[in-house]
């Protein structure tokens, strides 16, 4: 009886050791997920934040589009004004957050 005693006792602690691993590997998984999670979150209100900033620029620079109350007609010239300054705002400013 001695021995049927012994391995009750090894198949329990056999049991608590795998159970403990399990439980371990599980929190280490969850933990490292988690982390991940928080610093896509945090990446992405950080690009939000740089994104309004460029678009309030570029949104200053499309006033001569605007379909209402125009500041006036648009020309040749303003046209080609536009795109020159839509450039540097695009390889200066909002390229790289868009």
């Amino acid at each position: 009886m001695v021995v049927a005693d012994e391995e009750v006792t090894m198949s329990e602690v056999v049991l608590l050791i795998v159970s403990a691993l399990i439980g371990a590997v599980t929190g280490i998984l969850t933990t490292s997920w988690k982390t991940r999670k928080d610093l896509e979150s945090a990446y992405d209100i950080d690009l939000r934040k740089q994104r309004i900033k460029a678009y309030e620029s570029l949104w200053r620079l499309l006033q001569p589009l605007a379909f209402y109350s125009s500041p006036g007609p648009l020309t040749y010239r303003g046209v080609r004004d536009l795109s020159k300054k839509l450039r540097v705002w695009y390889f200066q400013t909002g390229g790289l957050p868009l």
